[in-house]
């Protein structure tokens, strides 16, 4: 595991989304299901990330071109 990644755990990967910071979040999720690919519990988390990114994402772009 690369220096800056020792400290990517499933609590900052929390924290991340928790602040909004989906694409973090988003990429910690799936080292982590690298690491340990039977957590399902890390699966689901991941899947309800990139959907609030997805929706977000949409609602910018939709923001702009209302503008």
């Amino acid at each position: 595991m690369a220096e800056n990644q020792e400290f990517e755990t499933e609590t900052m990967a929390g924290i991340y989304a928790s602040q909004g910071h989906y694409r973090k979040a988003v990429d910690i999720y799936r080292r982590l299901l690298d690491a340990y690919p039977d957590r399902t519990d890390l699966k689901d988390k991941l899947l309800r990330i990139e959907s609030k990114k997805k929706f977000e994402d949409e609602n910018r772009l939709a923001a702009k071109f209302s503008e």
